[in-house]
Protein backbone atom coordinates (compact mmCIF):
# COMPACT_ATOMS: atom_id res chain seq x y z
CA UNK A 1 0.00 0.00 0.00
CA UNK A 2 1.25 3.50 -0.67
CA UNK A 3 -0.61 5.90 1.54
CA UNK A 4 1.66 8.19 3.50
CA UNK A 5 0.64 11.62 4.71
CA UNK A 6 4.16 12.96 4.87
CA UNK A 7 5.17 12.19 1.33
CA UNK A 8 4.35 12.55 -2.30
CA UNK A 9 2.82 10.17 -4.77
CA UNK A 10 3.17 10.33 -8.52
CA UNK A 11 0.61 10.41 -11.32
CA UNK A 12 2.03 10.41 -14.83
CA UNK A 13 5.45 11.25 -13.34
CA UNK A 14 4.06 14.36 -11.67
CA UNK A 15 4.45 14.59 -7.87
CA UNK A 16 1.26 15.07 -5.86
CA UNK A 17 0.58 15.42 -2.15
CA UNK A 18 -1.54 12.77 -0.41
CA UNK A 19 -4.06 15.34 0.76
CA UNK A 20 -4.72 16.14 -2.92
CA UNK A 21 -5.94 12.63 -3.75
CA UNK A 22 -8.92 13.33 -6.03
CA UNK A 23 -12.30 12.07 -4.89
CA UNK A 24 -11.00 8.95 -3.18
CA UNK A 25 -13.58 9.20 -0.38
CA UNK A 26 -16.32 9.95 -2.91
CA UNK A 27 -15.43 6.99 -5.13
CA UNK A 28 -14.68 4.55 -2.30
CA UNK A 29 -16.59 5.82 0.76
CA UNK A 30 -15.66 2.71 2.76
CA UNK A 31 -11.97 3.63 2.51
CA UNK A 32 -11.82 4.55 6.20
CA UNK A 33 -9.36 1.67 6.54
CA UNK A 34 -6.70 4.07 5.26
CA UNK A 35 -6.52 5.75 8.67
CA UNK A 36 -5.25 2.48 10.18
CA UNK A 37 -2.67 1.75 7.48
CA UNK A 38 0.82 0.89 8.72
CA UNK A 39 2.36 2.87 5.85
CA UNK A 40 1.05 6.20 7.11
CA UNK A 41 4.15 6.70 9.20
CA UNK A 42 6.51 6.22 6.22
CA UNK A 43 7.27 8.46 3.23
CA UNK A 44 5.34 7.65 0.07
CA UNK A 45 8.58 7.33 -1.89
CA UNK A 46 9.15 4.01 -0.12
CA UNK A 47 5.98 2.59 -1.70
CA UNK A 48 6.14 4.37 -5.05
CA UNK A 49 9.79 5.07 -5.77
CA UNK A 50 11.28 8.45 -6.48
CA UNK A 51 11.84 8.34 -10.23
CA UNK A 52 12.84 6.09 -13.10
CA UNK A 53 16.56 6.41 -12.34
CA UNK A 54 16.26 3.80 -9.58
CA UNK A 55 18.38 0.75 -10.42
CA UNK A 56 16.73 -2.69 -10.46
CA UNK A 57 18.63 -3.64 -7.29
CA UNK A 58 17.54 -0.43 -5.53
CA UNK A 59 13.96 -1.00 -6.62
CA UNK A 60 13.95 -4.60 -5.34
CA UNK A 61 15.38 -3.48 -1.99
CA UNK A 62 12.84 -0.64 -1.67
CA UNK A 63 9.95 -2.90 -2.62
CA UNK A 64 11.09 -5.57 -0.15
CA UNK A 65 11.14 -2.99 2.64
CA UNK A 66 7.67 -1.71 1.68
CA UNK A 67 6.34 -5.27 1.57
CA UNK A 68 7.72 -5.94 5.07
CA UNK A 69 5.75 -2.94 6.32
CA UNK A 70 2.64 -4.17 4.52
CA UNK A 71 3.05 -7.62 6.08
CA UNK A 72 2.48 -6.10 9.53
CA UNK A 73 -0.50 -3.98 8.49
CA UNK A 74 -3.90 -4.69 10.01
CA UNK A 75 -5.70 -3.39 6.90
CA UNK A 76 -3.57 -5.11 4.26
CA UNK A 77 -6.53 -7.04 2.81
CA UNK A 78 -8.66 -3.90 2.48
CA UNK A 79 -5.76 -2.07 0.84
CA UNK A 80 -5.16 -4.82 -1.68
CA UNK A 81 -8.88 -5.08 -2.41
CA UNK A 82 -8.99 -1.33 -3.07
CA UNK A 83 -5.96 -1.48 -5.37
CA UNK A 84 -7.39 -4.40 -7.35
CA UNK A 85 -10.89 -2.90 -7.66
CA UNK A 86 -9.55 0.48 -8.79
CA UNK A 87 -6.75 -1.04 -10.89
CA UNK A 88 -4.18 1.09 -9.09
CA UNK A 89 -1.37 1.44 -11.61
CA UNK A 90 1.55 2.44 -9.38
CA UNK A 91 3.22 1.48 -6.15
CA UNK A 92 3.00 -1.16 -3.46
CA UNK A 93 -0.57 -1.68 -2.26
CA UNK A 94 -1.60 -4.50 0.05
CA UNK A 95 1.91 -5.90 -0.17
CA UNK A 96 1.92 -6.35 -3.96
CA UNK A 97 3.71 -4.48 -6.73
CA UNK A 98 2.01 -3.18 -9.86
CA UNK A 99 3.08 -6.27 -11.82
CA UNK A 100 1.95 -8.65 -9.10
CA UNK A 101 -1.48 -6.99 -9.00
CA UNK A 102 -1.77 -7.10 -12.81
CA UNK A 103 -0.93 -10.81 -12.77
CA UNK A 104 -3.53 -11.44 -10.11
CA UNK A 105 -6.18 -9.56 -12.09
CA UNK A 106 -5.32 -11.42 -15.32
CA UNK A 107 -5.78 -14.70 -13.48
CA UNK A 108 -9.17 -13.58 -12.25
CA UNK A 109 -8.32 -12.98 -8.60
CA UNK A 110 -10.06 -9.94 -7.24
Amino acid sequence: MGLARSGLYYIDSRPRRWDDLPLMDTLIPEAEWRESAACLQYPAVLFFGQDDSESPAERRAREARAKRICSTCSVRDECLDYALRTKEAYGIWGGLTELERKTRLRRGFL
